[in-house]
């Protein structure tokens, strides 16, 4: 089994994102400890349960634009980024359904109260959105009957 390891690509996912490093290096402890077929059943379980998670509660992010980089960027990154008063670019990087719905309502209010100027609009950076079912439209719709205005952006094909 050694022969198999990829230490390069270990240290690489490692450097990347620590916690699938963690569950690729659990899931071989799982295939050392409980043989092969057991080991593989266990890996898709838990790759399984991770990507409900992550599909549960994604990541999410305020932009702002950043001096002599393109595009828009994650102020919890890029913290001096310059925000446009009374908006809110909000980018949500999961599809919207009814796992996640009240929790993309709490981060669009969060992001509302935290602005550092009152905001008049937010920008819904839609493209990682694949899809939206019906009990995220109705929080959607219980934003837009609350005060906020919201525009969906998605990004063309060229």
């Amino acid at each position: 089994m050694v022969g198999l390891m990829d230490l390069k690509s270990l240290v690489r996912i490692y450097r990347m994102r620590q916690a699938e490093f963690w569950l690729s290096v659990g899931c071989s402890a799982g295939v050392i400890v409980f043989g092969t077929i057991e080991g593989i059943g266990l890996a898709v379980v838990v790759a399984l349960i991770a990507f409900v998670w992550e599909s549960w509660r994604p990541y999410s992010a305020i932009l702002s634009r950043v001096d002599g980089l393109k595009g828009y960027h994650d102020i919890t990154r890029y913290p001096h980024g310059r925000r446009i008063p009374g908006l809110v670019l909000f980018r949500w990087d999961a599809p919207l359904f009814f796992a996640n719905a009240e929790l993309f309502s709490n981060r669009i209010l969060d992001a509302v109260h935290g602005a550092p100027t009152p905001t008049r609009w937010i920008v819904v950076a839609a493209e990682p959105v694949t899809s939206v079912d019906v009990t995220a439209a109705d929080a959607l719709l219980e934003l837009k009957k609350g005060w906020i205005p919201m525009v969906w952006c998605w990004r063309l094909p060229k």
